[in-house]
């Protein structure tokens, strides 16, 4: 006898004691389990800016988490040696959701974030972290890959504040060629009804060779359903399977953008030494409203807050941002 998981669209017919795809989910007595529940790979602190999110509650303290194990195999995957190896093989805290919260209250955070890997694998204890955190009023985000069935993209986005979810191409057969999922119709429903619901960005990976066409593409879906969205694009470095493929050229992906930001204001670029393209600039006067530097990862680091009210202070310009701005400097220091 099997029992079909539901919880990815993957759908895997699970048998008594076995696995499916993801490694994560097991069946006892005729019954879907965790195999790991309240099971963590990592805690970590960090700017919410870090993830990235940069349109909700700006300079925020952020304790990040995961577990094991994945719905898709990106071929550039940069934490494979935690989405992709055996789940047996991964080092994981048991603790629970009361523990992790009073360790996020006690470091100072404000909100909790899945983002080591995808919260899909662990979606029962995730939820449950989630209800425990906003008792004690820690906020919950997540960052994933969309690929869920309708379940459980709704119980998701209930559970969480805000989201970032990864668009990595508009076609079935690049979604195919570079995750092995078939289908982009699961990732569009997810980024639409998100979007609906709660608080939405979404990072775009870029590989060689650039394409303007998949770029332009992508910023028109996303623009269709709401141009405030904020956008990231992240140049990825060779990784995993593709740790042989030449690093994307900077200057092209940059010229690309740089007409793209008329459809979608928000766009971010700058993974990269020296990048420019981190800070919020105000879509009506060009000035920016949010700066931010390039820490080295896909996110950046906010070093100036400039909004007033949520407005831009040279012409009023209300900036689509979720939640007040928390000056964490001050914070440490204590003034």
């Amino acid at each position: 006898m099997t029992i079909q998981c539901e919880y990815c669209p993957r759908g895997c017919s699970i048998s008594e004691n076995k696995t499916g795809y993801c490694q994560m989910y097991t069946v006892q007595n005729g019954v879907i389990i965790e195999r790991f529940p309240y099971s963590w790979s990592g805690l970590n602190q960090s700017h919410i800016e870090q993830f990235p999110f940069f349109h909700v509650y700006p300079g925020s303290r952020s304790l990040m988490i995961g577990t094991a194990g994945c719905t898709m195999d990106c071929k550039y995957c940069s934490n494979a040696y935690i989405a992709k190896c055996p789940v047996e093989e991964v080092p994981l805290m048991n603790l629970f959701p009361e523990k992790v919260v009073t360790i996020a209250k006690k470091s100072g955070c404000q909100s909790i974030v899945f983002a080591i890997n995808e919260p899909t694998v662990s979606l029962p204890s995730f939820l449950e972290l989630a209800a425990t955190a906003k008792k004690e009023g820690i906020l919950v985000g997540c960052l994933t890959n969309g690929y869920l069935t309708n379940t459980s993209l709704q119980k998701l986005c209930e559970a969480c504040d805000f989201l970032n979810i990864s668009l990595k191409a508009l076609t079935d057969q690049e979604y195919a060629d570079l995750t092995g999922v078939t289908s982009i119709s699961p990732i569009c429903n997810s980024i639409t009804y998100a979007s609906s619901v709660c608080h939405l960005e979404i990072t775009t990976p870029v590989l060689e060779p650039i394409s303007s066409e998949k770029l332009g593409k992508i910023c028109r879906f996303i623009a269709q359903i709401n141009p405030e969205i904020p956008w990231h694009v992240l140049r990825l470095l060779p990784e995993y399977m593709l740790k042989d493929a030449p690093p994307p050229d900077i200057q092209k992906i940059e010229q690309i953008l740089h007409d793209l930001r008329k459809m979608l204001p928000y766009t971010y670029f700058g993974n990269y030494v020296g990048a420019q393209g981190l800070s919020t600039i105000c879509p009506v006067c060009g000035n920016i409203v949010i700066e931010r530097i390039n820490t080295g990862t896909c996110g950046g680091r906010l070093i100036g807050y400039n909004l007033s009210n949520g407005k831009c202070p040279h012409c009023n310009t209300k900036i689509p941002i979720t939640g007040n701005y928390v000056d964490w400097e001050h914070l440490e220091n204590g003034s």
